[in-house]
């Protein structure tokens, strides 16, 4: 670069080669005499710049830059608009949901008060029989009615410290009822301390969905009479 003066306005040259051939390209620097009042600049910004190009740079840019924020901005508000709509979708279905495990929760209680109340031993399995419900009646205890819940009849035999007998046949008879899929009713008896018989007669029932799958098995018995 280099400097030329002209009466009282100062240019800047700068030379190039293009194609063989020398260009020349003169921009005057700003002064204090220059008339800018078509570009909106302001005299005391002269000494930060050094030509009107350069101003009309930094002006265009300033309005593009300024057009881009806007846009993004645009941008912006209207994924945040999304962002409002979708967070007032979600609170909604939390609030749904929050009703519909009410609704579950109250008709549990109201089923398990009912079975509870059954003069009946009723319980319900996984179907790698494990207790998913006991009622009252079927395990008195409700320190080992809870426990129970996740467990197996093997479970009870070492809670109760016996042999693997009532658990192996207990076992046997649900494989059977998952690979079948029916029902299946069978006899157990006991000995009471008092020496006398006691026989409850038992049953295992698969519950099914829609699809025909097993879903669970209901297990439920009654005190039977006492054979002659």
């Amino acid at each position: 670069m280099m400097d030329a003066i002209q009466h009282t306005q100062r240019f800047k040259c700068s030379v190039s080669c293009f194609n063989g051939n020398i260009i020349i390209c003169a921009s005057p620097v700003i002064n204090a005499q220059f008339h800018i009042q078509d570009y909106r600049l302001k005299t005391k910004d002269f000494a930060h710049h050094d030509s009107i190009l350069e101003f009309l740079f930094l002006q265009e840019t300033t309005n593009r830059n300024i057009r881009e924020a806007k846009e993004i901005n645009e941008k912006i508000t209207s994924k945040s608009h999304e962002l409002e709509k979708l967070i007032q979708q979600l609170q909604q279905k939390e609030k749904e949901l929050i009703l519909s495990n009410i609704r579950i929760e109250e008709q549990r209680q109201f089923y398990s008060e009912i079975l509870n109340n059954f003069p009946t031993d009723i319980a319900v399995f996984s179907t790698d029989h494990r207790y998913l419900f006991v009622n009252r009646h079927g395990i008195k205890d409700e320190a080992i009615r809870k426990f129970m819940i996740g467990r197996t009849d093997y479970d009870y035999c070492d809670l109760k410290q016996t042999d693997y007998s009532m658990a192996d046949k207990r076992k046997a008879l649900f494989t059977k009822v998952i690979a079948e899929g029916k029902s299946l009713e069978w006899e157990d008896s006991y000995t009471l301390p008092d020496n006398t018989q006691k026989f409850i007669l038992r049953k295992l029932a698969p519950v099914l969905n829609e699809r025909g799958e097993i879903m669970s098995i209901v297990g439920y018995g009654k005190i039977g009479r006492a054979h002659v």
